[in-house]
């Protein structure tokens, strides 16, 4: 049948299973920390919550060199059926006790959100270090 449809059509139908194809393969990918934290250093995503109606977010750490220059820490919409989806972030340049956060609205209403903390570090040191939270379902401005 699909040979006796009209080009176009026949073109629309498999540019559709296409993209559904893809979209069914981009699941999210799952929570998980990333890198080695060096010998005497910590790291941590603290879990999205509100406050006065409002996402806050941080991370925190701790570490003299090895390489690292920011801390970066990036409040996370998350989908089960979608990826996720940076909302907002934070860093801090200047170490070794480090802390970022911040607070936002997302358009309302409650969804589910996660925190990543992440260490930047040169390739030639191992590599970008990463810590995330769980999901939470949190409602907000």
């Amino acid at each position: 049948m699909l040979l006796r449809m009209n080009t176009k059509i026949r073109k629309s139908i498999v540019a559709l299973a296409l993209v559904a194809g893809s979209l069914a393969l981009a699941t999210p990918a799952a929570h998980a920390d990333q890198g080695s934290l060096p010998s005497g250093c910590s790291l941590s995503a603290g879990g999205p919550s509100v406050s006065n109606g409002r996402i806050t977010y941080s991370g925190q750490g701790y570490c003299s060199g090895n390489g690292i220059t920011t801390l970066k820490v990036e409040l996370w919409h998350w989908w089960s059926w979608l990826p996720a989806v940076t909302v907002a972030s934070a860093q801090d340049n200047f170490g070794p006790d480090w802390y970022a956060g911040g607070s936002t609205c997302d358009n309302g209403g409650t969804a589910d959100y996660f925190t990543k903390a992440a260490f930047w570090r040169d390739a030639s040191r191992g590599g970008d270090i990463i810590r995330e939270s769980s999901p939470r379902s949190l409602s907000h401005c």
